[in-house]
């Protein structure tokens, strides 16, 4: 028995909503009927946009040096050309929503090539599944934005959508919605918990979604992932709290975060170094870090 298994059996619970889990269940193509449900239940589009459904690389590359380097959790393309980008939130960071828009932003200038009209650029959805508040005072737990006139609701064009999908204003009992039913999926805390959602829901394909999540559970390189993700979340929880019991100011804090980020890539670069000598393929350790194969490659 593989010491995943063994952390598995000794009851170490593989959280859906955890980076490496979200991407292994909905990131592969060979199983982009499980991702299809979920879409469908979050964004209202003609079911003949899921056709060819085509997920491409995750990172935004940088234009010039000293660019940013965005990288989302799940990137799409539709049938016409529309482009989604999935990315689940378990820590709050700081400038958050200056972040999506940062994102949003640099998938519609990269739709231009040189030459090309402005008629070359579809419309950009972002979905963020958040495991924190990002709206205080508000009780909806999915909240859809686009950009409108706030008195009339006149809209300025349709470029720009963007989900909010805020895991912890889930009501407990469901509300009718296969929506309700995917948070759940996301939400739960044991196996037989996952089971049950399965069950209940089994016109979703949350129990296929089961079936790719206990296979992964078993899965040695997925597990080193996710123990580094958790690793890094028990750090920052820590690097907060002392923050606020030394009285920092928020400033200061938030002057750090750019730096905690890039200490949280060199963390992923280092476990895919390990994997690498462990013998994994650079496809298999791209598709739970999301690093360009490339990349993995070069890191050899």
């Amino acid at each position: 028995m593989s010491d995943a298994t063994a952390r598995h059996n000794a009851g170490s619970f593989f959280s859906p909503k955890s980076d490496t889990a979200f991407k292994l269940i909905f990131g592969d193509a060979k199983y982009i009927e499980i991702l299809i449900d979920l879409l469908k239940a979050i964004i209202r589009l003609p079911d003949g946009e899921f056709v060819a459904l085509e997920i491409v690389d995750p990172h935004l590359l940088r234009e010039g040096r000293n660019d940013k380097l965005g990288i989302v959790d799940i990137r799409l393309k539709t049938r016409s050309g529309k482009t989604i980008h999935i990315e689940i939130q378990v820590q709050p960071k700081s400038d958050f929503k200056k972040r999506v828009v940062f994102y949003q932003s640099k998938i519609i200038a990269g739709q231009m090539g040189k030459g090309e009209d402005y008629s070359a650029m579809r419309k950009v959805i972002s979905i963020i599944i958040a495991d924190h508040d990002l709206f205080p005072g508000s009780e909806s737990y999915h909240n859809r934005f686009t950009m409108c006139a706030p008195e009339s609701g006149l809209e300025f064009g349709e470029m720009q959508e963007i989900h909010t999908l805020e895991l912890k204003k889930l009501p407990k009992e469901w509300d009718g919605t296969p929506l309700h039913a995917w948070m759940q999926f996301f939400n739960a805390k044991s196996e037989e918990e996952l089971e049950m959602i399965a069950e209940n829901h089994p016109a979703t394909k949350i129990g296929e979604a089961v079936i790719r999540w206990k296979y992964m559970s078993e899965d040695e390189t997925a597990r080193i992932i996710s123990d580094a993700e958790e690793l890094h979340r028990m750090d920052m929880a820590v690097e907060r709290r002392a923050a606020r019991e030394e009285g920092h100011a928020e400033g200061h804090a938030e002057g750090h975060a750019e730096g905690r980020e890039e200490g949280r890539e060199e963390g992923i670069l280092l476990v895919a170094k390990s994997l690498l000598l462990a013998g994994d393929s650079p496809e298999k350790i791209s598709r739970v870090t999301g690093l360009d194969i490339e990349a993995i490659r070069g890191l050899s």
